[in-house]
């Protein structure tokens, strides 16, 4: 799996080291909770990802 770093500021720090504790949850699991959520909300990512298909139909 490929390494990422990032200097977020330390009250983003704070807040994702309180979530991770509160959820049971390791910091790499809370970002990548994060980061698969916006993936899934950015319609122009997933229309790149999913392009729409020809409609097949025949007459």
């Amino acid at each position: 799996m490929p390494l990422l770093s990032a200097r977020i500021p330390e009250s983003q720090l704070k807040y994702i080291k309180l979530k991770a504790v509160q959820e049971n949850k390791q910091i790499k699991q809370m970002v990548s909770e994060v980061i698969d959520f916006y993936q899934q909300h950015d319609t122009e990512y997933m229309a790149k990802l999913n392009p729409p298909t020809p409609n097949t139909t025949t007459n």
